[in-house]
């Protein structure tokens, strides 16, 4: 006969009791109509993410966009579901632009910063029920391999583990989550942003949840289309997460999501 679950016993323990299993997904929208100032408001990107059964946007915790563009009054873009935690762009490269957002049904935002520019985004949220927090970064990396780009993305990847640390001194439960368009290509593991990222993981402990996805961009280069792995998401929360992908007509990425398995309780 099956053991039964007993939320006063406890043998059991609830896995999300002390580490926060998120849904997040992450996606680039290369910056849908930014020529337009409603295109957002009714983009196909909003509406494919509310309406598709796969991740309707209602079940989201985090929500991180790249190239978006100058977002007209980004704060409504996706209420009531999703608030703006935060919205960053290179005023020197309008391609280089970032937008996170959060379920403000569950999540408290504690904080949030902006660490490079169109590129990364810090926030750190709070459980409104359990207390749990996470620390969450959205990136989006250089497209180029040049020696420029390499020393950019490398600031990136340094930067977030620093403040990996410094939040851990404070928060040694906090769940993390880093995610986004980091343009390396992990199908092409002999390239140097491709072993610059792997060795970021391996210094965070930081599993990529991702790895077993198909291609998440899709490109005609001349008379060739061209496929690459440059969406990832990566977090040191493994247990009952799992991922998944799917296309959106509007944009050249997929988009990628972990979240977590049913809830349940075990021995």
């Amino acid at each position: 006969m099956a053991a039964q679950n007993n939320n006063n016993n406890p043998n059991f323990t609830d896995l999300n009791f002390n580490f926060s299993a998120a849904t997040v997904a992450t996606h680039n929208t290369r910056a849908l109509g930014v020529s337009d100032p409603n295109s957002h408001t009714k983009s196909l990107t909003r509406t494919f993410l509310t309406t598709n059964t796969v991740l309707p946007l209602h079940t989201l915790d985090i929500l991180f966009l790249q190239e978006t563009g100058r977002i007209w009054l980004p704060q409504i873009l996706l209420r009531p579901d999703l608030e703006l935690a935060a919205f960053s762009i290179d005023d020197n490269n309008t391609f280089a632009s970032i937008a996170t957002y959060y379920c403000q049904r569950k999540w408290r935002l504690l904080e949030s910063e902006v660490l490079v520019a169109g590129r990364l985004s810090l926030h750190l949220l709070e459980n409104k029920l359990q207390a749990t927090k996470l620390l969450t970064f959205n990136v989006y990396g250089p497209a180029g391999a040049d020696q420029d780009n390499r020393r950019l993305l490398d600031l990136i990847l340094n930067t977030i583990l620093e403040k990996i640390r410094l939040v851990k001194q404070r928060h040694p439960l906090i769940s993390c989550y880093i995610a986004g368009d980091f343009n390396v290509n992990l199908n092409d593991e002999s390239l140097p942003k491709s072993k610059a990222l792997r060795s970021f993981a391996a210094a965070g402990q930081l599993t990529e949840m991702t790895a077993d996805l198909p291609a998440t961009w899709k490109g005609v280069r001349g008379n060739k289309v061209s496929h690459s792995k440059l969406d990832h998401i990566f977090t040191d929360n493994v247990a009952r997460l799992e991922a998944g992908s799917f296309p959106n007509p509007d944009s050249d990425h997929h988009v990628i999501y972990v979240k977590p398995f049913p809830k349940e309780k075990i021995r």
